[in-house]
Order: C-alpha cells, then structure tokens, then sequence
C-alpha cells in the first residue's frame, strides 16, 4: 500500500475550507476518542476504498498500527454500499443489525445462538463497533433513507460510522447530521508516485527505472493528470508492463487501457484468443458504443462520472 496526501476540510454556512495537510498514515493521530461520524471525500479513482480496505486489514493483523483512537473498535464492517438490495421495513431487527445482514451472509457465518449473541453485543458495547460504508454516491435510491438514519444515529449514536463519497455527493451527508471529521483524499505526491511504481515493478526494478525516468523527465506534461489518481497510475503500469514502453499520445494511451481491461474481462469468461482482440474488433459492439456516447455527453456537461442508474438507462 501507496502513501497518499490527506487534508482536513471544514465547512461552514456551506462553504468548505482547507485546514491542514497529512498523511494517509497519520490521519486520526490527534484524535483522543474514537470518532462517531466520520466523512472521506474524494474524486474517481483516488483510493479511497483501498485506503479503508487497507485500515480493515491493519486492524485484523496488525492493530497496534492503527491510530490510538481505533483500537478500542472490536467490530468492524466494511460494506459496499451499491450492493445493498432493498430498504428494511421497521419493526422488524433495528438498523444495526439489519445493515449487518444485508451485507454479510450472517446465517452462514453463524449459528442461531451466535447471531443472538452477535446481536446483543451490538445492544450492549455499541461504542465498539465500526461501520465503513463506502460509495454513498453509489447507494440506490431506495436504500437512501435507511442509511441516513444510521447516519444520524437512529438506534446506533455510539457506533463510529466512515462514510466515503464523491465530492459531488457530500452536501446529503450535511443535511442530516454534521461529521465530526471530514477529510479528503487529495492523491499522490511525487514520492508517493514513484514509490507506487517502485512496488509494482517490485521484481523488475530497471523497468520501474525506465518508466520514472520517461514519465519524470520526459513525458510529464503528457500523463500529468494520470499521476496524481492511484487507479490511473496502476493502470499506466499495467501499460508500461505489457508494451515496454508508453503509448505516444493520451488518446493511444486510452485506447490501450480499454484494450487490456476488454481482454482481461475475455480471459475470466474463457473466451479463446482474447489475447488478440484488437480495437477493430470493437468498433460494432453496442454496449461500448453506448457508453461512450454516455461518456462524451457527460463530458460535455463537465460531469466525469456517472452512476449505475445512468448505466442501466442506456443498456
């Protein structure tokens, strides 16, 4: 895992300010107690699942590198929230506990006696429990309300709740309850930049050489804007790994992205020769058609990203 650049954001009367810069490392050190409600922003592809992905992982195997303030956590769920199906209707468990079936197989994991017990837990220690909800603005509608009112503390104020968002998506967070922290990934920094592809060139390191020399020096201008999004980086040395070298322009570079994510999709359905498929051989598929189409409109708008609903309008 890749270092990126935080910063506190603070809003006031609908205005949001920039407090201070920190570390990924870092983030919560200032803090005393573990924090209720907590907002992560950031653009498309800047890390911000990974980077929580990440803390879940450090507070299984390694807690004590945690921040001082997570420790005392003794449940921690990380839920995708574009995978939530439908709203629960009340009187049946309490938000809590409904959350957690809709996003793990409980009666799989556990026995009869065990959910109960998993459930009066959750009654009785609620400051120990941790929810990361991640993609608000990928939540269905209809799911909406149910969030928010965990959001808000219905039936769980204790719970810590992290929340991550596109900056587009933040002002609905505001409307129901103020965080006690908001922060907002920013991206990479130079270091953090060549440390990502020192690590992905791990066992090759005159390729990573070779490939910090030509984006640093010489093609900077060019892939400016693919360094400072993780996503984008990773997918640049996916490139670099393939080719040996990058593409001459943007537009080359794009359509070897779309050349290697196409052929690895054919590879996990067994499609034959998928190695070889070329853009010629995409220039009547209707689905990518579509979503171009979809991508320029949205371009045109100054809008770079689109939900599933915009997705499932087209197909």
């Amino acid at each position: 895992f890749t270092e990126v650049t935080m910063e506190t954001l603070v809003r006031k009367n609908s205005k949001i300010t920039v407090g201070h810069e920190l570390s990924s490392s870092n983030w919560l050190n200032n803090e005393k107690n573990t924090p209720r409600r907590v907002v992560i922003e950031g653009s498309p592809g800047m890390g911000k699942t990974t980077f929580l992905e990440k803390m879940c992982v450090d507070w299984v195997n390694k807690p004590s590198s945690l921040p001082a303030c997570m420790r005392e956590i003794q449940l921690m769920f990380f839920i995708r929230l574009r995978n939530l199906k439908e709203p629960w209707s009340p009187g049946g468990s309490t938000p809590v506990m409904e959350l957690i079936n809709q996003s793990i197989d409980i009666k799989e994991l556990f026995a009869d006696d065990k959910r109960l017990q998993l459930e009066e837990y959750c009654r009785a220690k609620p400051g120990n429990i941790c929810f990361i909800l991640d993609g608000i603005d990928e939540l269905k509608q209809e799911c909406s309300k149910a969030i928010m009112n965990i959001w808000k503390g219905e039936g769980c104020i204790r719970n810590s709740v992290i929340i991550t968002t596109r900056p587009e998506h933040q002002e609905q967070l505001y409307d129901h309850t103020t965080p006690n922290q908001y922060y907002r990934l920013r991206g990479f920094t130079e270091e953090n930049q060549k440390e990502m592809i020192s690590r992905y060139f791990i066992d090759d390191q005159d390729t990573a050489k070779t490939f910090v020399e030509e984006l640093f020096h010489y093609r900077r201008e060019m892939v400016g804007l693919f360094l400072t999004t993780p996503l984008h980086l990773a997918l640049l040395c996916l490139v670099m790994e393939i080719r040996k070298c990058l593409p001459a322009s943007i537009t080359l570079i794009s359509e070897q992205f779309i050349l290697i994510l196409i052929r690895r999709e054919k590879e996990r359905e067994d499609e034959p020769q998928c190695q070889y498929i070329t853009l010629a051989d995409l220039e009547n598929d209707k689905d990518l058609d579509a979503l171009g189409k979809l991508a320029f409109r949205k371009t045109c708008k100054n809008v770079f990203s689109f939900s599933q609903g915009d997705i499932d309008a087209i197909s």
